[in-house]
């Protein structure tokens, strides 16, 4: 399998970080103009789980 560098990996943890807190910023738009706050943090906790599934990828190379 090929290593990554550091470099590498936190340009790759960036990207993601960025693409899920745009899908993030799209969603709780569409859902705040639908008056459904209440699945905002719902989104946001799945964002989070997201993420550390993302990074934890990682942890096992």
């Amino acid at each position: 399998m090929r290593k990554i560098s550091e470099t590498q990996y936190k340009k790759i943890i960036d990207m993601f970080d960025k693409q899920v807190d745009k899908e993030i910023s799209a969603m709780t738009t569409v859902l705040s103009s639908w008056g459904r706050n209440s699945e905002i943090a719902k989104l946001t906790i799945d964002a989070t789980s997201k993420k550390d599934e993302f990074m934890k990828l990682f942890d096992k190379v």
